[in-house]
């Protein structure tokens, strides 16, 4: 339904009403000369009361503005002392780091420097049982590496072969495998579980060590040391049929 008064007829009506009670005010006080000196007190006295409500705003308005920029101003200094001590974090993590790598890449390059007398007599009781089968010397010929290498898997209680081997295959299909993960497949390698875990892993480097020369003089697997780990190769001969 239509509206019969519309908006702006209303506006109209008021700006009528204003001008009409503006004309009959001045056509009964203009000759009455308190009736403008009330207007001109009122209007003082309005003007002084907004001046003082102005200047209260704006006090507690710049004390608002300076208590947030206090805020603002320690928490700058708070995130700037977070990010330093993040930076000493990350820096300290990152030599940690940078240490172990160096520690670990250092005792795989140097093979046998760290082996102790419990590494080498274990290392040495393994590979004498299996090269000393039946009485009977095993030549390293890499024609005969399959007869070779099942004779390890299967007369050596000391260390998983098996388990190294198909551990070996798995990382010869990756692009690089982190000293990290070696050194854990190592401590996994030794089955005594008499030794302590540093001696499991140093046990473990070093049969590991020889085995990986063997598997390379045989062209099973080869493998070279990278700035991150170290990259298992596959050779020519394949012996994935024993890993079953």
């Amino acid at each position: 339904m239509k509206q019969i008064i519309e908006r702006k007829d209303l506006v109209y009506v008021t700006l009528l009403m204003l001008l009409l009670n503006l004309i009959l005010f001045t056509k009964d006080f203009y000759q009455n000369p308190k009736i403008f000196e009330a207007i001109g007190f009122l209007s003082s006295v309005i003007s002084i009361v907004l001046s003082i409500l102005a200047i209260i705003y704006t006090f507690f308005q710049n004390f608002h503005s300076s208590s947030a920029i206090e805020e603002i101003n320690n928490s700058s200094k708070n995130l700037a002392d977070i990010s330093i001590k993040i930076n000493e974090t990350m820096k300290f993590v990152q030599n940690a780091s940078e240490n172990l790598n160096t520690e670990l890449e250092n005792k795989f390059s140097g093979v046998k420097k760290d082996i102790d007398d419990v590494t080498r007599k274990a290392i040495s009781d393994s590979f004498k049982d299996i090269i000393k089968y039946n009485n009977e010397d095993i030549s390293i010929n890499s024609k005969d590496y399959k007869n070779i290498i099942e004779r390890f898997i299967q007369f050596n209680s000391k260390f998983n072969v098996k388990k190294m081997l198909m551990e070996i295959e798995i990382l010869s299909t990756t692009t690089e495998t982190t000293f990290e993960k070696l050194q854990e497949q190592m401590v996994n390698l030794v089955e005594d579980n008499e030794l302590t875990e540093d001696h499991k892993l140093t046990t473990g480097m070093g049969f590991f060590l020889c085995f990986i020369e063997l598997l390379s003089i045989l062209n099973i697997y080869s493998y070279r040391v990278t700035q991150k780990g170290v990259k298992f190769e596959k050779g020519n001969n394949d012996i994935i049929d024993l890993l079953k």
